[in-house]
């Protein structure tokens, strides 16, 4: 599919050559490379050759034609080896919090590693929606592991980010996660004190009134 969005011929003889030689096994849908090496000497010399961002995305334009679970993260990451920083962020973002929606956090924090990574190649302000997005992703993450600190120490910066930028929507997102935080640590007056309108510094989570 992707070849054919390239315009690109495979030749009749491919399958079969990969086949007697196993280089290639049937599966019920499709082939498999049999030795990983192989895979990676095509890739290298894609690389190589300067094909590697051309072919990644096509890949991606195979990916977005098609509808199901999962093929979020993978455009993002073909929009990032097609060097199409500005494309792959928001598919990055979702593959996150799909990620987070199956309880595979740390998964969920590696995609958004490599999503803060691409916004730092794109030169993104420290303020700018995409940074809150990732940060409150990543909040969530913390929050599904266990990590209530952690969580508390990004929400609140993220909080304070908002408040600087006036982006009351994600002010109140932040906020309400930090009470939730908060309640899940059993710091219910702290967790009764955070106000997304509130005109004074938030407490933190983690002090006991």
């Amino acid at each position: 599919d992707a070849c054919k969005g390239a315009g690109i011929d495979i030749p009749d003889e491919l399958l079969s050559t990969l086949y007697r030689f196993r280089f290639a096994e049937s599966r019920p849908v499709g082939w498999a490379f049999v030795h990983a090496m192989l895979r990676e000497s095509v890739e290298r010399t894609s690389r190589d050759a300067e094909r590697w961002p051309r072919w990644n995305a096509a890949c991606a334009a195979m990916l977005g034609r098609r509808t199901g679970r999962g093929l979020a993260e993978r455009i993002g990451r073909h929009l990032v080896a097609a060097e199409d920083l500005a494309a792959a962020a928001p598919p990055l973002l979702q593959g996150a919090l799909e990620r987070a929606d199956h309880s595979a956090y740390r998964a969920a924090r590696e995609v958004l590693d490599l999503l803060d990574e691409t916004l730092d190649r794109m030169g993104t302000a420290a303020e700018a929606p995409a940074r809150s997005e990732s940060a409150l992703a990543r909040v969530r993450a913390h929050i599904g592991e266990g990590d209530f600190p952690a969580a508390d120490a990004l929400a609140a910066r993220t909080a304070e980010s908002a408040r600087r930028a006036r982006e009351k929507g994600t002010l109140a997102r932040a906020l309400r996660q930090r009470g939730m935080i908060a309640v899940k640590r059993g710091d219910l007056a702290v967790a009764e004190a955070i106000r997304p309108n509130s005109k004074n510094d938030i407490p933190h989570a983690s002090s006991r009134p």
